[in-house]
């Protein structure tokens, strides 16, 4: 099965910013906080709207198409089993060859 993808936000604002285009001028052209910007290049994900503004200056700013936007793979963790909901301490033996590391 493909991992899904979402839209790589550092690599968008660093797009930006490679082109001239600074967190003061991004904040200033999308009502977007420089602080909140940052948190973007940190990991955090925009809600929907911020996000589409921050793709439609990309996409001005680049000139490229909403189909060009930088993608990266989604991470998903593997759900962690509690004790109580689980098997016993000798039950854990029998998943030893399904969780690989």
């Amino acid at each position: 099965m493909k991992a899904p993808h979402t839209i790589d936000w550092f690599c968008l604002i660093w797009d930006l910013v490679q082109r001239g285009v600074n967190l003061r001028a991004i904040a200033a052209r999308t009502d977007i906080a420089e602080a909140t910007l940052r948190g973007y290049l940190q990991g955090s994900h925009p809600p929907h709207w911020r996000g589409e503004v921050l793709i439609a200056l990309w996409c001005a700013t680049c000139r490229r198409s909403r189909a060009e936007l930088p993608m990266t793979a989604v991470y998903i963790a593997p759900r962690v089993v509690g004790r109580k909901d689980g098997p016993g301490a000798d039950g854990f033996k029998e998943l030893e060859g399904v969780w690989k590391c």
